[in-house]
This record gives structure tokens, C-alpha cells and sequence, in this order.
């Protein structure tokens, strides 16, 4: 029985069984094959389908949860039973929303076929022509090649019923020669937005430019961010921006919906109008998935709220970003370059942490290599830095955007430039 129909009579048979004041119901299958190299040979291929998930019941105002891999019919009374048990343990949730009513969602397509049927061998020569072109670089190369296939249902006993299928390919891959390295990483959801070719030539292209890094002492520096580096650096902003965290003053962002705070150069949103982007048919607390301006033009539109605190506020109840996207501007690496008298350009960062929730400033490493350019030009590789930014302030130093690109199935990301990004540090690894 496909997951669909078996998740189906599950429902039926708990609605049936609990009699619980509200209940939700979900359920997951997923159906993963990796391939790992290292050091130009493949070395593990394997693959797994994994079952799970919950039964949640309310009693009260009191919660209960009981997590399983069985889902046999038979099993559902002991099931429900426990999950009654763990809820009159508990004290009344202050905050207990009930679960959503019936509710029409539109379809979105995020499962393709031309990653469904991807088989093992395809896999395979993948890696093997990674493993020939770093051999024909005279490096060595490790990473991992991936597809997963996912399929999800959630019910509630107030009707609120979604079912998803999502299947992704992932490939990421560091080449090393000497002491130097460094990384790419994609993930799509159509194999046709997958270049090998394109993916090895640019990692190829980022190893030669990494050949004897000099030494730098950090400082504040004009700074171009490639994609990645982009959707690590502001992916922070997904959460860091909840409103009842602000509106309790805990984060920079207090009282600042509708005003600018941000530069006028930065949007940030979610929308359903880009093929091949990750767009959930709900989100959050089992809403429907809807395009939503987060940020526009430096203003604030919207800030993720939850369902209590949007009732208690007497706010419309906004999810965080389905999808994540920041606008670009088509400003070229090489025009940037000529923008500023110096900078540095980079690939990652790693590591990124919270150092002030209440300034909003963050920590992290660079990653996968750092380049100097001067006078429009590239220089020679330095070493790795840590820094230390508030993501807001950054933006109002934004001088110029490039064209947005695709790196993973939930984002699509410009390349930035950024005056005067503060380095504290030098770093080793």
C-alpha cells in the first residue's frame, strides 16, 4: 500500500479510536541513496527507506506525544493510549492553539521524475568522472552524491489534512592539492539544472586560484560574497526575525515593522513563481503556502508570528519563508571588483554563531578559500578569517548585486558586494 492510502487509513482508524479534545497525526517515509568518495575512490554506496512519525493528542489544554516507526492498526490503541498517559503528566499549555480546520491548499510539484528514477549507476559515473577530472587536475577529491525521496502526511482532528512528495539530488565535493582545497555544494530538484561539467570547471577554477595563500592580518574590508556565502550569512535572518522575540525586546528588530532598517538595496521573500524551487503546498503551523515580501527595499513588510502570539497581538499569522530568496541586481564579478580599490572575495562561511540576539551579531569563519583582488584584478589567495557582523548593518553597505543563482532547493541567492565587512581574526582552518 502506498504511503498516501496507508496514512489515510490510519487516520481514519485514530479518529475512530481517540477521544481526545484535538489530536494531529503525522507521518513519513523516506527513501535515501548516497554514494561517498574519498581521495579519488568511491568508498561506501548505500542506500535506506526509513518509516516514522507522531501521534500528538490534547487533553485539557494538556499535550501528549508519542513518537513510532509502526504504524500498524493494531497498534494504534496501545499508541494512543500512551500518548494520553504522557499528556495528564503535563501542566496546561498556555499557548495550545487548536489544530486547523479543513482547508483547500494548492498542489505544488517538488518531487520530478528525473530525480526519482536516477539510478545507482548514474550515481556512480558521476563520481567517476569527479574522480577523472581531479586526476587529470592532479588533485585528489572526496564528497558525497545523493538523492532523497520523501513523502509526508499530517492530519488534525479539526480536518487540516496535507500530503507532500519532495525528491531532491545533492552533490558536494572538496578537491585538494597540496595544502590547498576547496568546496562546492548543490542541490536541485530537476537533474536538469545539474551541470557536472559547469560544477567541476568553477571547483577546478577555485583550486588553481587558492595556489600559496599569503599571509593577512584581518581588518574591515570590502568583501564579495559568492551565492553560497550569501544564503549561510543571511540564512540567519529566518529566524532571527520572529516578531514576538522582538516584540519582547530580546532582538534588534522592536518596534521596527514598516520602517526602513535595512538597506535599500536588500529584498528578501518567498515565492511560488520560480520552477524548480522548493514550495511547500503549507507551511509552519499548517498553513498554506502563499508568496510573501519579507523585506523590500530596506523595509520591513512582514516578520514570522506564531499563531498564539499573532491571536494574543491581534496580528495576521505570517510562517517563516517556504523558500528563501534575496534579489539580485546582474552586476558582474569583474564590475565589482572595479567598484572598490581592494577587497576580498569569498566562497563560505562555516561555523556562523549567535555572539548578541539583542544587536543581532554574529560570528563565523570563511571557508573553502579567500581571494585578494586590487585594482580589479585578483591578486592571490590569503588566509581564512573570523568575523564578527550584524546581518542588518551589513545591508546598508551593500554596493552592488549580481545575478541571482540557484545553489540548494530552497534558496536562490546573488553574489554581494559589502563595504567595509568586519574581520576580527585570523583563522587556521
Amino acid at each position: 500500500m502506498r504511503l498516501r492510502e496507508f496514512a489515510k487509513s490510519v487516520d481514519l482508524e485514530i479518529r475512530k479510536l481517540c477521544d481526545a479534545d484535538d489530536f494531529s497525526f503525522h507521518i513519513s517515509e523516506s527513501e535515501t541513496l548516497e554514494t561517498r568518495f574519498a581521495q579519488n575512490r568511491i568508498t561506501q554506496h548505500m542506500g535506506k527507506v526509513h518509516l516514522s512519525g507522531y501521534i500528538s493528542v490534547v487533553y485539557d489544554n494538556r499535550k501528549g506525544s508519542v513518537s513510532t516507526n509502526d504504524f500498524r492498526i493494531e497498534r494504534l490503541p496501545e499508541l494512543l493510549k500512551k500518548a494520553k498517559e504522557m499528556a495528564m503528566l503535563t501542566q496546561p499549555d498556555l499557548e495550545y492553539i487548536p489544530t486547523q480546520p479543513k482547508t483547500e491548499l494548492k498542489e505544488r510539484k517538488n518531487c520530478y521524475d528525473s530525480v526519482v528514477n536516477l539510478t545507482n549507476e548514474a550515481m556512480v559515473d558521476i563520481v567517476a568522472k569527479c574522480i577523472k577530472r581531479a586526476e587529470a587536475e592532479g588533485a585528489q577529491i572526496s564528497g558525497m552524491t545523493e538523492k532523497e525521496i520523501e513523502k509526508d502526511y499530517t492530519s488534525g482532528k479539526n480536518g487540516f489534512e496535507v500530503y507532500e512528495e519532495f525528491a531532491s539530488f545533492g552533490h558536494s565535493m572538496t578537491m585538494k592539492r597540496g595544502n590547498s582545497e576547496t568546496k562546492l555544494a548543490i542541490s536541485v530538484m530537476q537533474m536538469e539544472k545539474f551541470d557536472l561539467d559547469n560544477e567541476l570547471n568553477n571547483l577546478a577554477i577555485q583550486l588553481n586560484d587558492l595556489t600559496e595563500p599569503h599571509d593577512m592580518d584581518a581588518r574591515a574590508i570590502p568583501v564579495i560574497l559568492r551565492p553560497q556565502a550569501v544564503e549561510n550569512f543571511f540564512g540567519w535572518l529566518t529566524w532571527m526575525m520572529n516578531r514576538r522575540q522582538a516584540d519582547e525586546g530580546f532582538t534588534p528588530y522592536t518596534d521596527k515593522v514598516g520602517t526602513q532598517f535595512f538597506g535599500e538595496k536588500f529584498n528578501l521573500y518567498s515565492t511560488d513563481s520560480i520552477k524548480g524551487l522548493y514550495m511547500p503546498s503549507a507551511v509552519g503551523e499548517m498553513e498554506p503556502f502563499r508568496p510573501i515580501s519579507y523585506i523590500e527595499k530596506g523595509v520591513i513588510n512582514n516578520m514570522p508570528v506564531s499563531r498564539f502570539w499573532a491571536k494574543d497581538k491581534g496580528l495576521e499569522y505570517t510562517p517563516y519563508p517556504g523558500n528563501f530568496v534575496i534579489a539580485g541586481e546582474g552586476v558582474s564579478e569583474e564590475e565589482m571588483m572595479k567598484m572598490v580599490p581592494e577587497g576580498l572575495i569569498i566562497n563560505n562561511f562555516w561555523y556562523l554563531r549567535m555572539i548578541d540576539a539583542k544587536k543581532g551579531e554574529i560570528t563565523g569563519m570563511t571557508r573553502d578559500g579567500v581571494l585578494y583582488f586590487k585594482d580589479g584584478k585578483i591578486q592571490h589567495a590569503v588566509n581564512n578569517f573570523r568575523f564578527n557582523e550584524i546581518p542588518h548593518d551589513a545591508t546598508r553597505r551593500i554596493l552592488a548585486l549580481g545575478k541571482e543563482e540557484q545553489r540548494s532547493v530552497e534558496a536562490v541567492m546573488p553574489t554581494m558586494l559589502i563595504k567595509d565587512f568586519i574581520f576580527v581574526d585570523k583563522s587556521t582552518f
